[in-house]
């Protein structure tokens, strides 16, 4: 699900409503980034190169993937 992290509400003009387009990061992304950045914070000496950064993002959106799933049921 395309939710976005920060929901913009619909714009009032001249009396009708519009949609604002772009919405920037999904829910998804803003877990990752988050995620990212506390592996990042708290083990740099493990992420001295390229390769190991992308398989940092890449389990992060692994986790944040997850997450969305909760918040999704509302539970675990």
């Amino acid at each position: 699900m395309n939710v976005s992290a920060f929901p913009v509400p619909m714009i009032p003009y001249n009396g009708d409503h519009y949609d604002v387009k772009q919405v920037g990061l999904t829910r998804r992304e803003y877990f990752a980034i988050q995620i990212v950045s506390a592996l990042l914070v708290s083990s740099p000496t493990n992420t001295a190169n390229a390769e190991s950064i992308c398989e940092v993002v890449a389990k992060a959106f692994l986790v944040a993937d997850q997450m969305e799933r909760v918040s999704d049921r509302g539970s675990i």
